[in-house]
């Protein structure tokens, strides 16, 4: 990593510091965490903690509005649409 960072600063070609990872098998990528360990692609903690916490809210719900149900479902398709695309997108960019 540091090669790379030295031979960048060399020619003048600016690096994020913070979006810079250094060797590692797992890593976020279009929002999605590819580990190539364990060739797998996946949602990130951080929103699938978040989906659960809105699916156990509605789990003690005695009634909702129409409005409280399209959020849910447009939390729940926006997920999984992402999941798909990014993951079919990822799968062709690396020749899977």
């Amino acid at each position: 990593m540091s090669v790379i960072q030295s031979t960048c600063a060399q020619l003048g070609v600016p690096l994020e510091v913070e979006k810079s990872e250094g060797p590692t098998s797992c890593l976020v990528f279009l929002g999605m965490e590819l580990d190539s360990r364990d060739k797998t692609i996946r949602l990130p903690q951080e929103k699938l903690t978040r989906l659960q916490l809105r699916l156990e809210e509605w789990g003690n719900r005695k009634e909702a509005g129409k409005r409280d149900l399209l959020s849910l479902l447009t939390l729940v398709k926006i997920l999984c649409k992402g999941y798909i695309h990014r993951s079919m997108l990822v799968m062709a960019s690396i020749g899977y």
